[in-house]
Parts: structure tokens; sequence; C-alpha cells
């Protein structure tokens, strides 16, 4: 790297390591404040920044540098930091900065993938230890892939076109696509700025979902709906793929509990032309009245987050195992809620999550029928794994017919 793109790439990860930035908005405050840096040192600047937090314990154990996770670096060491995350990368330093030995370097590293564990996947040990007793034999697998870095999958706007003639709008434009297996309306971007900077995206012939997030509302939607509740919708991702799904027809209630949120799922709404979207602020009095209007209740509750943590990297340094039982809480109390929105004898509830804990998915099911019997039943539960079921998020998804 230049120079410059390591100051920038310096700056970036210290906003995130050490002054609790997330890693999209510290590296661009990073190239606004580096703006002589070519299109190529923008690139690697960002695609570095997201490397460096997402492998930063693994990273600082390779280049010798020593201290806990959140203590600063001292002058100089940074470059040292750099060619150790080539190191981890598989890729040979263009740059060996002084005190750092390649050599050395590749002994600490094969050290701590021969001992695996937390080390080796870059995570805090409670957490490592959580993720094992979550995935089983499948711990190595998906925590490798969460070391790695995220693809841009596009969904395609079936009103506007197909996923055939969106491939050759968006080359028209050059930017490069290819098909995802499994996923009939998705596509997988070459380059994440050039697709959501294309007219194609402007005029809301896709939207960016992420192929782990395309298979919830499909999951919901099993059967014919013409009433149904996204009630904790955020900005409206998987809100847009049920109205495609439902091909414009019905009623789609959106909730969510911060309203701004919801003024950017209307703003994304209108440019798609979804125009079954209706918003709604969650509030007691709102779950009252919508209480058994539903045919399908879509409860994404928010969670620990640990199946994104391509996309967030930041977020497994900032979780503690408090903040994941506040969650734990959060969420049984918004399914209690929303659940009832279900209409009685075959209403549909689906209840997902991007975590990879189990006290986040399957306990909380379990727990929920426990506290409802002969309310509800499970009709089918299933979990996505980053590098277990191809290159996506991890998501969790449990689908309950009211009786």
């Amino acid at each position: 790297m230049s120079p410059a793109a390591l100051a920038a790439l310096e700056q970036a990860v210290r906003a995130v390591m050490l002054e609790d930035g997330r890693t999209d908005m510290a590296a661009g405050r990073a190239l606004r404040d580096h703006p002589r840096l070519s299109p190529a040192e923008k690139a690697q600047v960002v695609r570095r920044a997201y490397a460096m937090v997402r492998r930063w314990r693994l990273v600082r154990h390779v280049a010798g540098v020593a201290g806990g996770l959140r203590e600063p670096w001292a002058p100089g060491e940074f470059a040292r930091l750099d060619a150790a995350l080539s190191v981890t990368e598989g890729v040979v330093p263009s740059f060996t900065p002084p005190r750092f030995a390649p050599a050395v370097a590749k002994r600490r590293l094969d050290a701590a993938r021969a001992e695996g564990g937390a080390l080796a996947h870059a995570l805090p040990d409670w957490l490592a230890e959580r993720l094992r007793a979550s995935l089983g034999r499948r711990f190595d697998r998906v925590c490798t892939a969460l070391l790695e870095e995220a693809p841009c999958v596009l969904r395609v706007n079936r009103r506007k076109g197909d996923p055939a003639s969106l491939a050759a709008m968006l080359d028209a434009e050059g930017v490069a696509t290819r098909p995802v297996p499994g996923l009939p309306d998705a596509l997988e971007a070459a380059d994440r700025h050039a697709a959501l900077g294309s007219r194609a995206f402007a005029s809301g012939y896709f939207e960016v979902q992420d192929a782990g997030s395309q298979r919830v509302a499909p999951f919901l939607l099993g059967a014919p709906a013409r009433r149904v509740i996204d009630a904790c919708a955020g900005e409206g991702g998987k809100t847009l793929h049920l109205s495609d799904l439902m091909e414009g027809r019905g009623r789609i209630q959106a909730m969510d509990i911060d309203t701004r949120k919801l003024d950017t799922l209307r703003a994304r709404a209108a440019r798609a032309d979804a125009q079954n979207i209706a918003t709604r602020a969650v509030s007691p009095e709102a779950w009252r009245e919508l209480a058994g209007s539903a045919d399908a209740v879509l409860v994404d509750a928010p969670c620990s987050g640990t199946g994104v943590l391509r996309r967030q990297p930041e977020t497994k340094w900032r979780l503690t195992p408090e903040g994941v039982a506040e969650r734990v809480a959060l969420q049984a109390s918004i399914l209690d809620d929303a659940a009832f929105a279900a209409r009685p004898a075959g209403g549909l509830v689906v209840y997902a999550t991007c975590s990879l804990l189990s006290e986040e998915n399957e306990g909380q099911v379990a727990r929920f029928l426990a506290r409802h019997p002969g309310v509800f039943e499970l009709e089918r539960q299933q979990r996505v794994l980053p590098g277990v079921d191809g290159d996506c998020d991890g998501f969790f998804m449990a689908r309950l017919r009211r009786l």
C-alpha cells in the first residue's frame, strides 16, 4: 500500500477498534480525509479495513503486537499489522516493515491454526465457546467462512425484469454478474460500488440482499397470503421481497420501533414500485388492534448478529454475554406480542434471526411454545450457515402455525 493508503487504513481501523465506530462509516470517513487516493487505492482501503477488523485478534498475534485487543498500538506498528494481515490471507506482503519477519509471522499463524479455537478464528474466547456449543462439528467451517469477504448479492425486482434482463442491463453499465445457485432471483455482482451506482439500481430493478436473507420471505409465504405483517421491518429488505413474492397483491403492514427506518423503507418501496406496503410504528395499541388479523407474520427479531460478522465485523469485539441475554429477553417480548397478530386456525408466524447462537434460535422457539401450550405448533425450522450452505450469511428460521 502507498503511505497515504496505509494512513487511511490505520485511521479507519483506529476509529473502529479504539473509538467504537462502525467499519463502513469509519472507512468512508477515512476516504473523505484522504481525497487524493486513486479509485484502486480507495477500494483497497475499504477491503483491507473490513479484513483487518474481521481478523483483528489473529492479526495482532501474527504481527507480534502486544496488549489487549482494544489497546492502542505504538507508532509504526500498524505497518506490521498490515503485513500480518497479508500473511493471514496467504499473500506475501508487498513490503516488509522494520521488526517484521514473514517467516516468524507464518510460524505464529500455523501454530494458531493447528491449535484451532478462538485465536485461529479471530473470536473472543467466550463467543467461540458459545458458537462451538451451537454449531458442533460445523464450527470450524462456519467460523472460517466468517473471516472471508462477503459477496454483493442482488435480488431482482420481478415487477420490472428478470435475472437475464438485469444481467444484460448491468453488463451494459460495466458491472459483471453471475447467477447464485439455488436462488432464482439472485445475481452476484463483482463490484458493489458500481452496482449501487448503476441506473438499474436507481430505477428500482434490484435490491442488494444477501443469499441467506433471500431465503426468509419464501419460508414465510409457502402458501398464498392476503394480509401480511412484517413486525421488525427495519429499512425493508425482507418487506420488499415479500411484496415481490405477493406480486403486488394483498397488503403488507411493515412495522418497526424506529420510525426513521420506516421513512427509508417508504423511499425504497417507491423506487421499487411496491404499492402494497403500509408502514406503522410498533406500539402496544397497534398490537391490540392487529390481533388475529394476519394470514402471515414475520418476526425478523433483533439479535446478536453473529451470522453476519462478515459484513459487521466490529460486532464480535463489542458483543458480551450480557448483551446476548438482553437480546434474548427482547426477542421473547417481541414474539409474544407479534405472534398473536396471526389469525387463529391457520395463521403463520415465522421467527427469524441472523444469529448462530442456539439460545436465540431453537431455544427461543422452544421457550415460546412452552409459554403458549396448545396455541401454536412448530411446522419447520431451518438454519442457513455460511461455509456450509453456500457463500451466504447465517440465518435461522422457524415457521409456526396458530391453532
